[in-house]
């Protein structure tokens, strides 16, 4: 991530994000469960928690639907379903 900042520093008008780039290649879903995966984990990364953050404002801006490509059919949550997943 430190690469990714110091290339976006010089290269202001062709900023790269680490998660867009990710998310691009799996996947948000599946880059949520690793990322929750992670951050469980007994020696949680520090990126890994910086990753969540970014996820999340976008999940705020864009909607959780969206993001892991669900539709609602009950009224029940998506996180919930993400939840059950990971167990």
């Amino acid at each position: 991530m430190d690469f990714i900042g110091s290339y976006n520093r010089v290269n202001r008008d062709r900023q790269v994000s680490l998660l867009e780039m990710f998310t691009k290649q799996f996947g948000q879903g599946d880059v949520a469960l690793a990322l929750i995966k992670d951050i469980k984990s007994d020696s949680p990364s520090h990126y890994a928690e910086r990753l969540e953050r970014e996820l999340m404002e976008k999940w705020l801006y864009n909607g959780s639907d969206e993001v892991l490509g669900h539709e609602r059919g009950d009224g029940a949550g998506d996180l919930r379903d993400l939840e059950e997943s990971l167990r």
